[in-house]
């Protein structure tokens, strides 16, 4: 049996083995760290691509995520993008349980900026978080790729 920090751990493991598929650079949260200072504990991954750059927290824990975590990851991808010339980063914040209505308030008011664009993927399965995550790729034609160089595809009919 695991423990909820193991499950964590495991989490943020299958997360990021999941998105290096991308075939981008892709960082961990300690690399991260060391690129953009310790203002950016709060990003477990970070994803390059020529348009944007993704920033991505996963929480694998059985309460809601709440504002003042919230508000410390749109602190954090707010110091990616300042340090990389105003690129627009997308935060995505992957979760067990949905996040309160105060933290998607404040996502709602950062994307209003128009600045960077904020949102939250949840499920209390994680296969099912990692394929609303594909989904999501694909939509912005991010494919994942086997390691043999073939695109993995997003269902039977693709």
């Amino acid at each position: 049996m695991f423990t909820k920090q193991q499950l964590g751990k495991y989490f943020e493991d299958c997360v990021h083995e999941f998105i290096s598929l991308t075939n981008y650079k892709v960082l961990r949260e300690k690399e991260i760290v060391n690129i953009y200072s310790r203002l950016s504990y709060g990003i477990d991954h970070l994803i390059y691509l020529p348009e944007c750059i993704i920033c991505i927290q996963d929480k694998w824990r059985d309460t809601p995520i709440g504002l003042s975590d919230i508000n410390h990851f749109l602190k954090c991808v707010e110091n990616v993008h300042l340090k990389e010339n105003y690129k627009k980063c997308i935060g995505i914040y992957l979760t067990k349980i949905p996040i309160t209505k105060g933290s998607i308030d404040a996502f709602y008011c950062e994307n209003s900026k128009g600045t960077n664009y904020y949102m939250s993927i949840h499920d209390d399965n994680m296969d099912t978080i990692l394929d609303k995550l594909k989904n999501l790729f694909y939509q912005h034609n991010i494919f994942l790729y086997e390691h043999d160089g073939c695109v993995i595809m997003n269902s039977y009919w693709d």
